[in-house]
């Protein structure tokens, strides 16, 4: 509050300022987060002058609002300061972190199997199998299958793991050569001579189609400029009925 200090003959003989020192930064309540995600959270307070500042710590952020996306459960501190009146206030809050753990498909006989304790749901190609909900899955077909993990309203998704047709010989599940790799954005792919058309599917870490096109030739282009960079597997479905497959980086 400024003020004006008036002498008898009602000129101003000086100037002052009243501040208030009761200065109370509110308390912040911390936040429940699932793995890879962040929450926003603003500091506030009563009281004081028009001079406080905030530092949130750990991290060192100095604005009034943060967002914060810590990789574990960790106990942030709110430090208020006014540079006028001197006064400090601090709270203190707690933002805890769910650290599902990555499933990792393996294949026990027939069966695929992940790690118990969890619910979980299975995908083929990136489409939920219905009531493919337990840790372990017995797959009727090839194709690429993942899994998500779900505990409460947390989830974490496999890498997938690529199940071959039974009775596929390591020559036909091979035999696409793809150049350059990694590739920048455009890949050649080369098919032995003599083999018949057929469909190419690009499949991505999460088990999605994210490109298809029809092979007429035993070479073709692909423009993958416009894929995240990650590994995909390449399916060629023949016409005969041979089914082939190989690994592409892209940068």
């Amino acid at each position: 509050l400024d003020g004006k200090f008036l002498l008898s003959d009602g000129s101003i003989g000086d100037h002052f300022t009243i501040l208030k020192s009761n200065m109370v930064l509110a308390p912040l309540e911390g936040a429940n987060l699932c793995a890879g995600d962040e929450v926003t959270l603003a500091g506030a307070h009563a009281g004081g002058s028009d001079e406080v500042s905030y530092l949130w710590m750990p991290g060192g952020q100095t604005s009034a609002t943060v967002t914060l996306a810590p990789e574990e459960t960790t106990t942030f501190t709110l430090l208020a300061t006014d540079a006028l009146t001197g006064q400090v206030d601090s709270t203190v809050f707690t933002v805890v972190v769910d650290p599902l753990p990555v499933p990792a498909i393996v294949q026990v006989g027939d069966d695929l199997v992940v790690v118990e304790g969890y619910a979980y749901q299975w995908y083929l190609d990136g489409v939920a199998i219905p009531g493919a909900t337990g840790h372990l899955h017995t797959p009727l077909s090839k194709g690429a299958y993942t899994v998500e993990l779900l505990n409460g309203s947390c989830s974490i998704l496999s890498e997938p793991y690529f199940l071959l047709s039974t009775g596929m010989a390591p020559s036909e599940a091979s035999g696409l050569r793809v150049f350059p790799t990694p590739t920048p954005g455009l890949l050649t792919v080369e098919v032995p001579n003599g083999t018949f058309a057929g469909e190419l599917r690009l499949v991505d870490a999460r088990g999605r189609t994210v490109l298809e096109r029809t092979l007429r030739d035993h070479t073709i282009t692909l423009d993958l400029d416009a894929l995240a960079p990650g590994t995909y597997v390449l399916f060629l479905q023949q016409a005969d009925g041979m089914k082939r497959h190989t690994t592409v980086v892209k940068e």
